[in-house]
């Protein structure tokens, strides 16, 4: 016996079956147009649901500092220390290499691709903290292109943990964006 109104749902386009989600539910993002929208749309969030399933490839635990003596090659550290000495060498590129010391040691930090602002950042008697992963060099534990902040008094540490999103999606966008997003478009559906 062959059923014509029985026919898969496998068949029908997304759009029709009755169980699916479908594009015209919900609609856009419900965020003011301008700059967070265009860069929510480069993300490819185009929708609520979009939001809701976007999650971060893993998260960063930023609450905690490493003494430089207790730092483990191949594992993810969060240091602060002052900056010792930083220089420009030429070793086959140009390189920007400082050298952070806290009260139990020194560690190497080696940006292969740099600007004037990570320069300045890296000034000799600035306090940084470089959060990123360990290995062993020729000259000790060293960082390749760590994430690099100013540290002090004044900063504190985040209390829980940070998102980490791929580093194919833009510096800019993974540095709150998406986070900020959650919290724009949460706070527009609570006022609803």
């Amino acid at each position: 016996m062959n059923h014509p109104e029985r026919t898969l749902a496998a068949n029908k386009p997304a759009s029709s079956r009755s169980g699916a989600a479908r594009e015209g539910r919900r609609g856009p993002v419900p965020v003011e147009r301008g700059r967070l929208t265009q860069l929510l749309q480069r993300l490819g969030l185009a929708r609520e649901w979009d939001l809701l399933l976007h999650v971060p490839l893993r998260y960063r635990d930023e609450s905690t500092l490493t003494p430089i003596a207790e730092l483990i090659p191949g594992e993810e550290a969060q240091v602060e220390a002052v900056v010792e000495a930083c220089q420009v060498v030429f070793r086959g590129r140009r390189q920007l290499v400082a050298t952070l010391r806290d009260a139990s040691g020194e560690l190497i930090v080696r940006l292969l691709q740099f600007f004037p602002s990570q320069q300045a950042r890296l000034a000799v008697g600035q306090r940084v903290r470089a959060i990123g992963v360990v290995r062993g060099g020729w000259m000790g534990v060293e960082m390749v292109h760590p994430q690099l902040r100013a540290a002090g008094a004044a900063v504190g540490r985040p209390l829980a943990l940070m998102p980490g999103y791929p580093s194919s999606v833009d510096r800019g966008l993974a540095a709150g964006l998406a986070a900020a997003a959650h919290r724009a478009c949460a706070g527009q559906r609570d006022a609803e």
